[in-house]
């Protein structure tokens, strides 16, 4: 079974959307004082989505933000990833007509990278 390719276009397009929503993300988490869900996101999904690194372990988090559990570690990745989706969605409903336009845009975006490898 071959992959297929996206459009290079819908690829630009797609690297657009998330790059804008992972730098709103930021500015957000930096403004918010949530230094920790930015550190957490980058460390744990962006870097290795991005660079190929391997995830900083949760003990390692735990030793970093002077948590109390590896548990706590998981709890501010599922906060920094409700963060992230909600800056994704916010830059998509500004060029979509209603929420389930902004949905299938989502959906795409991922399609679009998936099938990118990215």
């Amino acid at each position: 079974m071959t992959t297929r390719r996206p459009d290079p276009f819908d690829l630009v397009w797609a690297r657009t959307v998330v790059q804008t929503a992972v730098g709103r993300m930021k500015e957000e988490c930096l403004r918010t004082r949530r230094r920790d869900l930015w550190e957490v996101f980058e460390c744990r999904v962006l870097k290795p989505a991005m660079e190929g690194v391997e995830p900083l372990p949760y003990e390692a988090l735990v030793t970093r933000f002077r948590l109390a559990t590896p548990a706590q570690a998981h709890n501010l990745l599922i906060t920094a990833k409700r963060t992230y989706r909600r800056c994704l969605r916010t830059v998509v409903a500004e060029y979509t007509m209603d929420e389930a336009e902004a949905l299938r845009e989502v959906e795409a975006l991922g399609e679009i990278l998936a099938q990118a490898g990215a």
